[in-house]
């Protein structure tokens, strides 16, 4: 079981929103183990093979959901990582995203179905733009995702918003209609973006305070003192494996974060008001066996449902 665990408004329960979101990314990141989602959700789309920026809406009932898979192979991995470039982001006014995250989502979008599904061969784009009159806010569109899927998720509820519900209007907060659910995303935008998603009531990111990937690229340490680049590295207190060691993947990240430096570029952490925080107790040998256990393990151990 997770400990400390908190949120801003002092509720020490688990909301059933993030259980259920948390049911579905967890299937979502094994889909080729277990090509079914939990019952009595049915898969409405999904593109015509597994691979980078993998995506499938789900249907239950007049319930829909998007999910998106987390970090799967080299490609994802340079998405991750291509954040010392960024560029403006429409659907959110002022916004800047980092060009690796934009790539995912775009990539994401443009996926087509299968030709002999009952989609016809659409793109994610045009099918979510077909069942969009199914939303509402009393039956909203579910948005949610872990790791790189957490980051599209949010991004992907802000492009939605924009795109399909609001006419192409810039957002200054998601629409009703949409509900974003995101575990351990990364840090992908500028202020702008964060308080866009900060001033949605209806967008809940869930943290576990000692996961290192919702730190990574959050550069800007004043706006969000808990959740930054200075403090990836002072992670996994005793009897955790604390500091971080000095090696080549300090070294990356180092130079990345010199490189945003170099270019202007800020990201912030998105937490807001509906934040679900926790610290997860640290308990490996080495820093690379906490990484994977604190940014997997943590969440299945706090979210899942038994």
């Amino acid at each position: 079981m997770a400990s400390a665990i908190q949120n801003p408004s002092g509720a020490s329960s688990i909301p059933s929103s993030s259980q259920l979101a948390w049911s579905l990314c967890a299937w979502i990141d094994n889909v080729s183990k277990q090509p079914n989602p939990p019952p009595p959700w049915t898969i409405a789309w999904q593109p015509s093979a597994i691979g980078a920026d993998y995506s499938a809406v789900l249907q239950n009932g007049n319930q829909y959901a998007l999910v998106i898979q987390g970090t799967h192979g080299t490609p994802d991995m340079l998405e991750d990582f291509a954040c010392e470039f960024w560029l403006g982001f429409e659907p959110v006014i002022d916004a800047k995203v980092s060009i690796g995250a934009q790539a995912a989502l775009f990539d994401m979008l443009m996926q087509t179905s299968s030709a002999q599904s009952n989609t016809n061969g659409s793109d994610l784009g045009s099918y979510l733009q077909s069942i969009a009159a199914s939303w509402s806010a009393s039956n909203p569109l579910l948005v949610t995702g872990h790791s790189l899927g957490g980051t599209l998720a949010a991004l992907a509820a802000c492009w939605i918003g924009f795109q399909i519900v609001n006419s192409q209007q810039a957002l200054s907060s998601l629409p009703t209609s949409i509900q974003a659910v995101s575990f351990a995303p990364f840090a992908a935008g500028n202020q702008a973006l964060a308080d866009c998603l900060n001033e949605s009531s209806n967008y809940t990111p869930c943290f576990n305070q000692n996961d290192a990937i919702p730190h990574v690229w959050a550069t800007d340490t004043s706006l969000n003192p808990i959740f930054n680049i200075d403090n990836l590295y002072t992670l996994f207190p005793s009897p955790g494996p604390s500091p971080m060691p000095s090696n080549s993947f300090k070294e990356a990240i180092q130079n990345k974060v010199t490189l945003m430096q170099n270019n202007g570029v800020s990201y912030v952490q998105t937490t807001g008001p509906n934040s679900y925080q926790f610290a997860y107790p640290c308990t490996r040998d080495f820093w690379d066996l906490e990484v994977a256990y604190q940014h997997n393990t943590a969440y299945a151990n706090t979210f899942g449902m038994g």
